[in-house]
């Protein structure tokens, strides 16, 4: 290839022993001086199999992963159901066991430390005034009626509000194996409403 005017950028391996694999294919490639070629790994990779390759240090510059991302491998259906907060203006919720929902039209309030990470999220009432403290509201109306109120962010957008968002998370509650859970919690007023609403 190189004598043709050709240079190699890198390989792939898609299946068998991934690890076993990089491993003999640097050691090809190291031999005949080939060092500036990448490897790269695909074929169903998720990010507990990409965790135990790189713990292993298989040789691999770059993973590729597709089904695992287009669809959920564990739990294959989105699941997800319109639910009645409130009829009118009267607070109302479900309460099959597994499904309970909290009454009451709702917003969400992303609380903030001093270097502008995730602290905790507070659920409060809409109309409630917000924490006495620095927070985000995260619920926005795109649709009143039948009437688009704002267009949707486009893909681009929403891929750069992830990764923002993904960095402004503390690191313990990213690893595959925590068992820490970001805070959330409801506000007084909203707590009030539900236990007066449930009879609680």
């Amino acid at each position: 290839m190189e004598s043709a005017g050709h240079r190699l950028i890198a390989v792939r391996i898609d299946s068998g022993d991934i690890l076993s694999l990089s491993r003999a294919i640097r050691s090809m490639l190291d031999s005949s001086n080939l060092h500036y070629v990448k490897i790269i790994a695909s074929g169903g990779l998720d990010e507990y199999s990409i965790q135990k390759l790189v713990h292993s240090k298989a040789p691999i510059d770059g993973f590729g992963v597709g089904t695992r991302v287009g669809v959920s491998h564990d739990i294959p259906s989105l699941d997800i159901v319109y639910k009645m907060v409130t009829y009118g203006k009267r607070p109302v919720f479900k309460t099959s066991p597994g499904k309970e929902t909290i009454p009451h039209k709702k917003q969400i309030h992303r609380t903030l430390d001093k270097a502008g990470s995730f602290k905790q999220d507070i659920i409060t009432l809409d109309d409630e005034d917000p924490p006495d403290i620095e927070t985000e509201a995260l619920l926005k109306t795109y649709m009143a009626n039948g009437i688009r109120k704002e267009n949707p962010p486009t893909l681009n957008q929403i891929r750069n509000i992830f990764r923002n968002d993904f960095l402004r998370l503390e690191e313990r509650y990213k690893a595959l194996d925590t068992e820490q859970v970001y805070p959330v919690i409801l506000s007084d007023k909203l707590n009030a409403t539900r236990n007066q609403t449930t009879g609680h």
